[in-house]
């Protein structure tokens, strides 16, 4: 977990301070938080935001806030702020349209909890009266009135003050707002006295069970199908969006906007530090970086968790795969409906469905364990594997690639379109040797060592990126990069590809209809677009799910676009995006 900056007064109690952004129509997103140390008047072991509120009444009544000035307003506190990251979202506070009526501004707000730990509780379960507070720091310019506030008719300088509390019933059944929870609504009213404008100050604070663990740094992310997983640096696995067969493995059912931590309570104390989280279509794999035994969990129906159950239950929480006696996995793909790993002694296996042979034992057996991918001769270890949706590739040390499975759209790029139950070499281009792989549901890709990067199979979105729309192709066609740009570290999803150029810039091609591709439209495109950044973005790696997509950035945080209506971009939202946001309580490393 990622620590905040030291606080010495940081004490029992302790209160988590938070930052919004409040926008006019049910605001989506929230501006950088910052943490201070407390106010001269405020109680100890308080972290909280301080943030200044302007309204344009005039222009729609719309208020948007964001973080203050060190020395806070004029006659209000002095805060020491700490910066803890850029972008990072830790709490949402939304509105309704606001409304004016005999001189009285009004607007409907939620507070919604976007940490990775409960609000309004300091052991996780018990209830705190103070629930989640807005406090005002300052009275309101323009001679404005805070006129239905919780707290007493003074402001932060003396005692009491004015506040809007969020608290008991308010924050549901159990009166606690846990992650990715949104509050009910309070109205907020003032008085405005004729004035057309106005801004005051607030700080927002609630209390936590630990103010050290409200954020998390990812090392690696995946997205799946309308799911997205990640692992930090400590051997901690977090996902967040659709659950419905328990594809996040928290123990429950219930999908999350959120990151939410894999619950890895039920394994041994030497599998409970994980690493290379993938996530599937509907399943999510991963390996105990101890002992590389292999976990996977959510559905089972083809045999894809590879637990030997053949009853085909999902798992709300990571099963142990059956492996082979004596087998210790290195590195672990999840496709669509199969599995496969690669072996401490390079050796390749695959479980799940096998209708059209992409376990590539030579068969159309499905199986619920592993079994051994059949090695052409000329191979002797495999490097590295990637699954389409009933296919499957893998590149061996010898430098050559080989796919099987299905074939019917080139998606094994042998140059044919006949189905393979073993591994078939890859016809690629004379002189060209092929690394890097990423399989869509029906296409494949590699970078090429000559600079271009290749891609194969179903065109007719464009993923193939050579500038021939709905055109598909049985062996490697080159991508059409902007000129002057060298594609790498390709990922490909249902009917997309995306690359990084030199610079860690991303570019995307192929469908578009979710703003999969990140450009700010939903235009399909069969060349590279460049993905719309935040100014200032790089990215070091890129993760194509089925229709969204998502990246580690250089400073930390994580960033997803494109589908969201399972929570699956991590943002506390289900608002499809069309350029990249944040996931919530994503954070920068410590420098």
């Amino acid at each position: 977990m990622r620590s905040t900056n030291s606080i010495p007064w940081a004490r029992g109690t302790a209160l988590l301070g938070l930052a919004l952004l409040l926008a006019a129509r049910c605001a989506e997103e929230s501006a950088s938080p910052l943490e201070t140390e407390r106010a001269a008047d405020t109680p100890e072991s308080t972290l909280a935001a301080l943030l200044v509120c302007t309204v344009q009444v005039g222009q729609g009544g719309g208020m948007t806030c964001g973080p203050a000035d060190a020395t806070g307003p004029a006659g209000g506190p002095n805060m020491d702020l700490v910066v803890i990251g850029s972008q990072h979202h830790f709490v949402r506070l939304a509105n309704t349209t606001p409304t004016v009526a005999s001189d009285v501004w009004s607007a409907d707000v939620t507070v919604q909890n976007l940490t990775l730990q409960p609000m309004g509780t300091v052991d996780g379960t018990t209830p705190q009266a103070a629930g989640v507070r807005v406090f005002f720091v300052d009275e309101p310019n323009n001679g404005v009135v805070v006129a239905n506030h919780d707290g007493s008719a003074v402001f932060t300088g003396t005692e009491p003050q004015k506040y809007y509390a969020y608290a008991g019933a308010d924050l549901g059944g159990d009166q606690i707002l846990t992650s990715g929870e949104t509050s009910a609504a309070k109205t907020w009213q003032f008085t405005l006295n004729g004035a057309t404008t106005f801004q005051f100050s607030v700080l927002i604070s609630t209390p936590v069970p630990d103010d050290e663990e409200y954020g998390v740094v990812l090392a690696e992310v995946s997205a799946g199908g309308e799911h997205t997983c990640g692992d930090d640096d400590d051997g901690n696995i977090y996902c967040w969006g659709k659950n419905s067969a328990g594809q996040l493995g928290d123990g429950t059912g219930d999908s999350r906007s959120v990151p939410g931590a894999v619950d890895v309570s039920g394994l041994p104390l030497a599998d409970r530090t994980l690493s290379n989280a993938t996530a599937g279509h509907n399943h999510t794999c991963t390996i105990a970086g101890l002992t590389g035994h292999a976990y996977c969990w959510g559905v089972n129906a083809d045999g894809q968790l590879g637990d030997a159950d053949s009853s085909g239950n999902s798992s709300l929480v990571p099963v142990d795969v059956s492996f082979p006696v004596g087998v210790q996995f290195d590195e672990i793909q999840a496709g669509i409906t199969h599995t496969c790993a690669i072996s401490s002694t390079d050796d390749l296996y695959c479980w799940g469905d096998n209708t059209y042979g992409q376990l590539g034992d030579g068969s159309m057996n499905d199986a619920n364990a592993p079994v051994l991918v059949s090695k052409p001769t000329e191979v002797s270890a495999w490097e590295s594997v990637v699954l389409g949706l009933r296919h499957t590739c893998a590149r061996a040390t010898s430098g050559d690639v080989y796919c099987w499975g299905q074939g019917t759209l080139g998606q094994i790029g042998n140059g044919s379109t006949a189905q393979s139950l073993t591994p078939t070499k890859v016809a690629a281009p004379i002189g060209v040797t092929l690394s890097g792989l990423a399989a869509g549901w029906y296409h494949t890709c590699a970078e090429g060592s000559d600079g271009n990067a290749y891609c194969w199979g179903r065109g007719v979105e464009g993923q193939l990126g050579d500038g021939e729309a709905a055109i598909s192709s049985n062996s490697p066609v080159a991508v059409s990069a902007p000129a002057g740009v060298t594609l790498s570290g390709l990922t490909a999803g249902e009917r997309y590809t995306c690359a990084l150029d030199s610079d860690r810039q991303a570019y995307c091609w192929g469908d578009n209809g979710s703003g999969q591709l990140g450009d700010g439209t939903t235009t399909q495109h069969d060349t590279p677009v460049p993905v719309s950044a935040p100014a200032g973005v790089s990215f070091t790696s890129l993760s194509a799910g089925d229709t969204h997509t998502c990246a580690v950035s250089s400073d930390g945080p994580i960033y997803c676009w494109g589908a969201n209506d399972e929570g699956q971009l991590g943002d506390g939202t289900t608002t499809n995006r069309l350029t990249p946001v944040v996931v919530a309580a994503t954070a920068a490393p410590e420098d």
